[in-house]
């Protein structure tokens, strides 16, 4: 199964980065989040994302979470005005890892913590 995983490059104290958002809910949301970055013109899941796949793990990138946070409302505030082709359980539970993800990228921001998505694919 592919996982997609949130990680900031060290704790922030009240965030449980680690466990915040479900990993597979979180992959098969990835080409959600690309199509609609692409047409809002601002920064996809690829921009922030390191591969960690079966036979080792690339190097880590961290990337800055002010830049991503912008990219997470961007699309956040997309997905609330627009449901698409999602049926309402799946855009409900898309609005909520979203808030999640928004949440943890705004605490790292106000600590200057670096972030990144580590997927599996």
């Amino acid at each position: 199964m592919e996982k997609l995983h949130l990680r900031l490059q060290r704790p922030v104290p009240g965030v449980d980065h680690m466990n915040a958002v479900d990993p597979e809910q979180f992959a098969r949301f990835h080409p959600h989040w690309d199509t609609i970055a692409a047409n809002l013109d601002v920064d996809r899941i690829n921009d922030f994302y390191v591969y960690e796949g079966e036979y080792g793990n690339s190097s880590t990138r961290w990337h800055s979470s002010a830049k991503g946070l912008m990219a997470a409302r961007s699309v956040l505030e997309h997905l609330r005005d627009n449901r698409g082709a999602l049926d309402d359980q799946t855009h409900a539970s898309y609005i909520d890892l979203m808030e999640t993800i928004e949440s943890v990228l705004d605490d790292a921001d106000l600590r200057d913590t670096r972030f990144c998505f580590v997927g599996n694919y």
